[in-house]
């Protein structure tokens, strides 16, 4: 019973990390978008009530605003690979289970649960694409901060690896394709024999 207890909790904190992941992408549009006209109007008040000229304010708040748009793309894409690891798992681990107690369940059975997976990894491709489209959506946010007249030869372009980005997201979607495929070849082989 404590075993039960404690993969329940841990599956709760995975569907609270899910919601955030989810979530995640509206709350950053609007921060960034609010910031960016804050900093472009020069409506944003000075740092710390510091006097300073009205480049050097606006310089250090494009800074930050890059810097927090940073680590915005690493969190999200931190709990969409969290998510992923999570999940894969789980397939792993249920066809595994499967796949040496099978003869104790009906066929019926068998076909459900695979199909609860093959939805479940569709969902997951879905989101991978979701994720990759939120990062692309902020790089471009990244560089048209970067790419301000005040910023020339003052900020240190700051470049975000898309590339990678796109090639992890492309990668886990064809794990999730394959996962698709061994469980819809799973359920046919134990539906039809």
């Amino acid at each position: 019973m404590r075993l039960f207890s404690k993969v329940c909790n841990i599956l709760s904190l995975k569907v609270i990390t899910l919601k955030e992941f989810l979530t995640a992408e509206n709350r950053q549009t609007a921060e960034s978008e609010k910031g960016r006209r804050e900093i472009m109007t020069g409506k944003e008040k000075p740092p710390n009530g510091k006097e300073e000229s009205n480049g050097e304010i606006q310089q250090s708040r494009i800074e930050n605003k890059v810097k927090e748009m940073h680590n915005n793309i690493r969190h999200i894409s931190l709990l969409a690979v969290n998510w992923y690891v999570f999940f894969v798992t789980i397939n792993y681990a249920s066809m595994g289970w499967l796949a040496v107690g099978n003869a104790s369940f009906p066929k019926c059975i068998i076909v459900v649960i695979a199909l609860a997976f093959i939805v479940q990894n569709i969902l997951g491709i879905f989101a991978l694409s979701k994720t990759e489209k939120v990062v692309k959506k902020m790089s471009n946010q990244v560089a048209c901060y970067e790419n301000q007249p005040i910023n020339k030869g003052k900020i240190e372009a700051k470049s975000i690896p898309t590339e990678l980005y796109k090639c992890l997201q492309i990668c886990m979607s064809l794990v999730l394709i394959s996962l698709i495929l061994a469980w819809g070849i799973y359920a046919y082989i134990r539906f039809n024999y």
